[in-house]
């Protein structure tokens, strides 16, 4: 049976992901056939690489200023998902009394989004982004609405060329889950997106044993659905392109053969210099020309 290298899933099942890529539930019915097949070297080299970085879910209290203490931040924290109308306010006042602590500007973007504030988070994120432009949760968002319009180069260079978090960061030892939850997530949708869907399966496989989000999980399988889906179309148009060429090239018959085939008389006008294949016999058809007989 024929196979298809990116996917390695019989040539069927290709196809019925091209009619499920239409369909509500593309993404789980994707996954389950995705899961069936191992990971390649290199997604499990990346895989590797990426579980082997050190990190906690404890809470971080580096570059914290002396005035918030670990409590303080976590009530900060839940008042940013609270949707509450006083909230952004309140973190407004907080970032301006601490601008060197970006992670008030970032609860204060929070806030705004989850009350599709959209212009004052907007506002917020380019603050940020000025203040603070290696505030990791900066480059994410940057990287975010990058790969929302389809600009994976973009997305690369926000998170940095290598696509490593130990890169961008080369002097820390620790990182929290959050911040390897988000910039992996960020460099799994920009590998499918430029073409390297297994690879973005080596960063979900990783992902998944670190902290399981289902909707981290299912953002990644649609954009390696995408990935793979555009990846087919591509290599069954260039086989039918070279179809196509065989046939011209390998088979040129007579204009008096083709002629008796189709049972057109020298009388009827033709264009001789068509090159449309025949659906009825797989011969160049010489199209009727519009002049006069």
């Amino acid at each position: 049976m024929c196979r298809v290298a990116s996917l390695g899933l019989p040539a069927f099942q290709c196809y019925r992901l091209a009619w499920l890529r239409e369909t509500s539930d593309s993404v789980p019915v994707f996954d389950s056939l995705m899961r069936q097949m191992p990971l390649t070297s290199e997604a499990q080299a990346l895989r590797d690489e990426i579980l082997a970085i050190p990190c906690t879910d404890e809470p971080m209290m580096d570059d914290v200023p002396e005035y918030f203490d670990l409590d303080q931040l976590e009530d900060l924290h839940e008042l940013a998902l609270s949707r509450s109308r006083k909230a952004a306010p309140e973190l407004r006042k907080l970032a301006e009394r601490f601008p060197h602590f970006p992670k008030l500007l970032n609860y204060q973007y929070v806030a705004h989004m989850l009350r599709n504030e959209r212009r004052q988070a907007e506002a917020v994120m380019k603050k940020l982004a000025a203040e603070h432009p290696d505030y990791l949760f900066t480059r994410v968002e940057i990287a975010n609405k990058a790969l929302g319009r389809k600009e994976h180069e973009r997305a690369t260079a926000a998170l940095n060329p290598t696509l490593s978090i130990r890169d961008l960061y080369p002097k820390r030892d620790l990182f929290h889950i959050s911040e390897l939850k988000n910039y992996y997530l960020c460099v799994a949708r920009i590998l499918a997106q430029r073409g390297d869907p297994q690879l973005a399966r080596g960063v979900q496989a990783a992902l998944a044993e670190i902290q399981h989000d289902e909707n981290a999980d299912r953002l990644i399988s649609h954009d390696v659905m995408l990935a793979n889906f555009e990846s087919n179309q591509r290599r069954i148009e260039g086989d039918e392109k070279r179809r196509i060429t065989v046939c011209r090239t390998h088979y040129r018959p007579s204009p008096s053969r083709f002629l008796a085939a189709h049972s057109i008389t020298k009388k009827s006008p033709i264009c001789m210099s068509s090159t449309w294949i025949c659906p009825n016999h797989g011969l160049p058809e010489f199209s009727r020309c519009p002049g006069k007989p």
